[in-house]
């Protein structure tokens, strides 16, 4: 029987790509997270955005990482691929916390840039 990796009970990771360019995918991943309530902004470089997020309850810390790489274009616009990833600082398993991180980042992300692309 083979036990689980204890790291992936802890954390939740997703890939995602978007029809923008990185440097406006991180200045976009960038306001987003100072924006979200209980999220702080804890590094940004050039192709990395680091970021901390308290829990509601008992205000555990998570680290969520957006990793992105250019991934070519499609017609007139770059394209960026992105991995995100969510992992506690604390405990054995999350309780599904990391998982909702993503969302909540994923989904404010999206917003923006579709707000964006409006304007």
């Amino acid at each position: 029987m083979r036990l689980p990796d204890p790291k992936r009970l802890r954390s939740a990771s997703t890939i995602r790509t978007y029809p923008v360019g990185m440097e406006e995918l991180i200045r976009v991943v960038e306001e987003v997270i100072q924006s979200l309530p209980r999220w702080t902004l804890a590094h940004a470089g050039e192709s990395e955005v680091r970021a901390v997020r308290k829990t509601r309850v008992l205000g555990f810390e998570d680290d969520v990482m957006v990793r992105l790489t250019p991934a070519g274009s499609s017609g007139a616009s770059p394209n960026t691929w992105a991995e995100l990833e969510s992992t506690a600082r604390v405990g054995m398993r999350d309780l599904g916390q990391n998982e909702r991180n993503l969302k909540e980042l994923l989904a404010a992300t999206e917003r923006r840039l579709t707000a964006d692309s409006f304007s």
